[in-house]
């Protein structure tokens, strides 16, 4: 709340029992791969707006 910020999630772990550090620290597959790269273009876009002063409108356009 004191700060705006751009969080990137790591999605649900493939089954309860899975750890959380191995699921969280593990290679990405090539699918998972695209998808963050995709994320980090989508992150560093929202960051543009926030720099330019446009919180809310990065809130609004990249959160879902």
């Amino acid at each position: 709340e004191e700060f705006p910020r751009i969080r990137v999630g790591v999605g649900a772990k493939p089954n309860p029992q899975y750890d959380l550090a191995d699921w969280v620290l593990s290679r990405f597959t090539q699918q998972e791969q695209q998808a963050m790269e995709e994320a980090a273009k989508r992150a560093a876009q929202a960051a543009e707006l926030m720099v330019q002063g446009k919180i809310d409108q990065a809130m609004n356009q990249f959160n879902s």
